[in-house]
């Protein structure tokens, strides 16, 4: 009877824990004044078709591989972004509410398959980058959205990740080890319209 009870109890806390976090997650995803936009782009093809899977702080967010993006929207504040391969890596963020951020997802070789590096997405192009990240947008960028069904299921099937990796994150912060930051907002229209041939 006393192992009825406990199992109980922590089904019962798991259903708590995946309802608040997919009601978060539906709020990732309303746009507001009051909070900060985040671009969760993929510009390099390494890797083309491996899905990468991104979280904020302890929610799935969604999924996307190589010329997909989509939105989020943050409030204030500082929160954790970060995504996992066959590795994980982490950008601790502190965003401003009505300033846009970008994100940029950079592939790399594995030990079996493609491993990812978050990064803050590096703005100061010379002509030859603006030119290919503009052709990317132009060309190749596809703007994707997810239903609540694929963000719930994300968050039940992903769980376990989510568990792991900030225990793995919680470990890299006790060893001092250097984690990426997000802190730059940026003007992405006007990075995309700069330089147009008239």
């Amino acid at each position: 009877m006393k192992t009825y009870k406990t199992l109980l109890f922590t089904l019962i806390l798991l259903a708590s824990f995946i309802n608040i976090s997919f009601s978060q997650t539906n709020d990732y995803f309303i746009e507001s004044e009051d909070k900060a936009t985040i671009y969760i782009l993929r510009t390099a093809p390494l890797g083309a078709a491996i899905n990468f899977r991104y979280f904020v702080d302890s929610t799935y967010v969604g999924k996307c591989n190589y010329g997909k993006y989509f939105k989020i929207y943050l409030k204030p504040g500082k929160h954790l972004i970060w995504a996992k391969a066959e590795n994980r890596s982490f950008l601790e963020v502190d965003v401003e509410a009505g300033k846009t951020y970008a994100v940029n997802a950079i592939p790399k070789m594995g030990a079996f398959k493609t491993s990812v590096n978050l990064e803050e997405l590096n703005t100061d192009f010379n002509e030859r980058q603006l030119k290919r990240f503009k052709k990317y947008f132009a060309k190749r960028a596809k703007f994707i959205t997810f239903t609540d069904e694929d963000l719930e299921k994300g968050q039940i099937k992903f769980a376990e990740n989510v568990t792991t990796g900030l225990e793995k994150y919680n470990k890299l912060r006790e060893k001092n080890k250097e984690i990426g930051t997000l802190t730059n907002p940026i003007d992405l229209e006007a990075i995309l319209e700069s330089g147009e041939e008239n």
